[in-house]
């Protein structure tokens, strides 16, 4: 499907240039050739991957924390540690910077600090969402994704608190 798309980016684009008559096609082959380039990390989007041999801090590669929310912008690996201390200050969402943010969880997360809801991924998200270690957090959880894969438990401890999946 990644293939289809590129080759018809491809198609059209060369279109436009031989349509071009003179220099004009000359000045457009760099701009086609950077657009082929790129168009696989547009259509991508961003992984994380929450592992026990991921990032730690506040920021790393591809990755960072401000306020309350942790953004993706590329492929990037943290550890569960990061998330757990996110949620011992407040609520957190994890997002990526587009609409096809994808997430592999191997590392279980836990959090006893009550209130404080997590949410993975957004109304918009099309990217998988893979859950194959535990989630236990003191509040909500939301979870969204085109295809999620829960195959551990997803808890919360708080009375009342909601847990939501959401796929598209």
């Amino acid at each position: 499907m990644l293939t289809d798309k590129i080759m018809k980016i491809k198609s059209v684009a060369a279109k436009k240039i031989m349509a071009m008559p003179g220099k004009s096609s000359c000045r457009l082959f760099p701009l086609l050739i950077l657009l082929i380039l790129s168009a696989p990390n547009l259509l991508i989007g961003q992984t994380l991957t929450i592992s026990s041999s991921g990032q730690t801090g506040t920021s790393g590669t591809n990755w960072s924390i401000s306020g309350t929310t942790l953004t993706v912008t590329g492929t990037a690996s943290i550890r569960a540690s990061v998330i757990e201390t996110a949620l011992a200050g407040g609520s957190l969402s994890v997002v990526g910077n587009s609409t096809n943010f994808a997430v592999t969880l191997s590392e279980a997360i836990s959090s006893t600090t009550a209130g404080n809801s997590l949410t993975i991924g957004s109304l918009s998200n099309t990217g998988t969402i893979s859950l194959a270690a535990n989630i236990t957090n003191a509040g909500a959880i939301s979870i969204y994704g085109g295809n999620i894969l829960a195959q551990q438990a997803i808890t919360t401890t708080q009375s009342g608190a909601g847990i939501l999946l959401q796929g598209t």
